[in-house]
């Protein structure tokens, strides 16, 4: 593992916003003094008079009911009342000393840049893990968490010496032999990749994740029967959780993909007798129903995942494309392959961390707006209407449809404004600053905003 980080150390400082608060954290961390016996003694007594403290004790539960609050209301997607409440629970952690305050902060810290992380919003868990690299440049989770981050924007270097650095710090950290084994993988570095794996399991044998991913490298790298023996040694020690369910679409990927059909349908039909709402393995049996030539039942997979996930799901909206080909539907295919790409640019951009995910979203349906698509668009619409998939509103006629779709450009510099208002209500929970009052950002709801103002109506199917 040492060996894993020994170019780290000169691309620490490439052009990234987490490579200073890494190197500061480094510096500090070898510029402190190690303290005598009795200064350690000394701030350990104080430490625990802290604890002991009613204010600590209050604050403490305070940090962690607003930490549980902030992620139901992120889970119920009020964005910006979720990003509220985590700047309230962090601001009130760091009021203590850092190594009082180090376990409530960094989590409060952690779980938010997670919670953006999760929905690619790479820009915004920058910054929050920025500020967790600062002010706990301690915590081998929370600069595990920073080298995933830029390892997901592509910079490679930076998240080098993050892993290196949370190595350091803590080399039984799980989720470090999970993404610093991956990053190196996918930088061409397969012996050293293979080596931190073998490491991490050496450490956790009966991590089902950890097996789950060192089965995909092996796959990546075509070695199909340990491939095999690994997906089996996970699903031995878990067969009926939501972890396993990603080892389950693996494996299924695997075998069908070598042709074994029948194993990968019992192997998903199994999973999803337990997790039925699981949309990746909904995905991947609706590829397999698709190349066995069962296209109703592959369409009602891909729409079930539309229905549990986002209505722009691109591995949905990728199956369906297939399916609309093999029935010689060429202008539904060739709306959604535009919806593809469209959305594709999309969330590249805010994987990138490039822009904010509602600015990536607008500049989808600017290309939506243009001519070509529109006629795109029109005819996919009118396809839809004589295969009775969609029907024509009352009181509308199609007329009158045209002329709101015309009259919608006239308002999209109303559209540029609300966004750069929501833009700067968001930045203000993410940085810290602003009023008290809590702000209401919904992502959905802003894309419907969107494109009521682009296209002068809501729009029907998907």
């Amino acid at each position: 593992a040492a060996a894993a980080g020994s170019s780290a150390a000169g691309g620490s400082s490439s052009g990234s916003g987490l490579a200073a608060p890494a190197a500061a954290a480094a510096a500090a961390a070898a510029a402190a003094p190690s303290p005598t016996p009795s200064s350690s003694s000394s701030s350990r007594s104080k430490k625990r008079k802290e604890q002991l403290s009613p204010e600590f004790r209050l604050s403490s539960r305070l940090v962690q009911v607003l930490r549980v609050w902030a992620r139901l209301e992120w889970d119920q997607k009020f964005f910006g009342s979720a990003r509220r409440l985590w700047r309230l629970a962090a601001n009130e952690a760091f009021k203590f000393p850092y190594d009082i305050a180090a376990e409530g902060g960094g989590a409060v810290l952690h779980a938010w840049a997670t919670a953006e992380f999760e929905r690619d919003n790479v820009l915004n868990a920058r910054v929050v893990i920025g500020e967790a690299l600062r002010k706990c440049p301690k915590d081998a989770a929370v600069v595990v968490l920073a080298g995933s981050i830029e390892a997901a924007a592509g910079d490679h270097n930076t998240a080098r010496a993050l892993f290196l650095r949370a190595y350091q710090l803590n080399k039984a950290d799980k989720k470090l032999y999970m993404y610093w084994p991956k990053m190196e993988a996918d930088t061409g570095n397969v012996e050293r990749a293979r080596l931190l794996f073998q490491y991490g399991l050496s450490l956790y044998p009966s991590n089902t994740k950890i097996l789950n991913r060192y089965a995909c490298f092996e796959e990546e790298q075509g070695n199909l029967d340990l491939a095999r023996e690994l997906h089996r040694r996970a699903l031995g020690i878990d067969s009926t959780s939501l972890t396993a369910m990603h080892n389950r679409v693996s494996w299924a990927s695997l075998e069908l993909l070598e042709g074994n059909v029948d194993e990968a349908r019992e192997l998903l039909r199994e999973g999803l007798d337990a997790h039925p709402d699981f949309q990746a393995a909904m995905l991947l049996l609706a590829k397999l129903e698709r190349q066995q030539g069962n296209l109703d039942l592959a369409e009602a997979y891909a729409r079930r995942v539309q229905k549990l996930g986002h209505p722009f799901s691109i591995a949905a909206m990728g199956e369906l494309r297939y399916i609309h080909n093999m029935r010689g539907e060429e202008l539904l295919a060739e709306n959604l392959g535009r919806h593809i790409l469209s959305t594709t640019r999309a969330q590249s951009q805010k994987q990138a961390g490039k822009l904010h995910g509602n600015e990536a979203w607008m500049g989808f349906y600017q290309q939506t707006g243009s001519q070509d698509q529109q006629e795109i668009i029109v005819a996919a619409r009118e396809r839809k209407r004589d295969l009775g998939l969609i029907r024509q509103p009352r009181g509308r006629s199609r007329r009158s449809s045209s002329t709101s779709s015309s009259s919608g450009s006239s308002r999209r510099g109303n559209g540029r404004g609300s966004i750069s208002k929501q833009n700067g209500q968001q930045q203000e929970h993410v940085n810290g600053s602003g009023s008290s009052r809590v702000e209401t950002f919904d992502f959905d709801a802003a894309t419907a905003a969107t494109i009521e103002q682009f296209s002068g109506r809501k729009r029907r199917g998907s």
